[in-house]
């Protein structure tokens, strides 16, 4: 199956919410479009390529935070696993050597990153979107012909496929937006009116 075609098949997986098949076919189609970009092995490459897109993988799972630099986490038996680690490792690897993601990857519903109190990681759903949607941006994947309707919605925003196809610079300014809003909105809901009150 080409690279594209697996691009296809996760997008329509995460549509139906299928979370961990979404996750073997967008790994398949990382690897093919790292190895488009860097060459070389599968590790060096796809780490490589998360790496230089964290900021927008992490601006999408988060929403209100793009992290640059090294991103740490101290994952249970682990000293530590940098991000591109951790999606390398205990996501590709696991899902395409074991058929499942390593026991340590927790699979959450909220737009965070992070670890529990057990040195669990949490794979946000939005992370796995996230994913998906660089791949959709990169211009290796321009050959593919969504139709209109393809979309992902988040927060009440639709991001269309065409609109994001090829320009992941658009990609990351929608979801700069869409965190800019909901603090423009979150201002509006506070109420100022104790702020400074005289109460005696």
């Amino acid at each position: 199956m080409p690279y594209t075609d697996r691009l296809i098949e996760a997008c329509e997986r995460i549509i139906r919410r299928d979370w961990t098949n979404a996750l073997i076919q967008t790994c398949i189609a990382l690897d093919a479009i790292a190895k488009k970009t860097y060459g070389g092995k599968p590790g060096k490459r796809i780490k490589q390529y998360v790496r230089d897109n964290q900021y927008i993988l992490t601006r999408i799972a988060m929403l209100h935070l793009e992290a640059h630099g090294d991103l740490m986490f101290q994952v249970a038996g682990e000293k530590t696993m940098k991000f591109e680690e951790v999606v390398y490792e205990l996501v590709r690897c696991a899902l395409l050597h074991e058929g499942e993601l390593d026991s340590r990857v927790k699979i959450v519903q909220s737009p965070s990153i992070g670890l529990d109190d057990q040195g669990n990681f949490f794979l946000s759903v939005y992370m796995i979107m996230a994913l998906c949607l660089l791949l959709v941006a990169d211009p290796k994947t321009n050959q593919i012909r969504w139709p209109e309707t393809a979309s992902f919605t988040v927060e009440d925003t639709t991001i269309k496929f065409s609109d994001i196809q090829g320009d992941p610079r658009k990609l990351v300014e929608i979801f700069r937006s869409i965190s800019e809003k909901q603090s423009n909105e979150s201002l509006q809901r506070y109420d100022y009116g104790d702020v400074g009150s005289n109460t005696t």
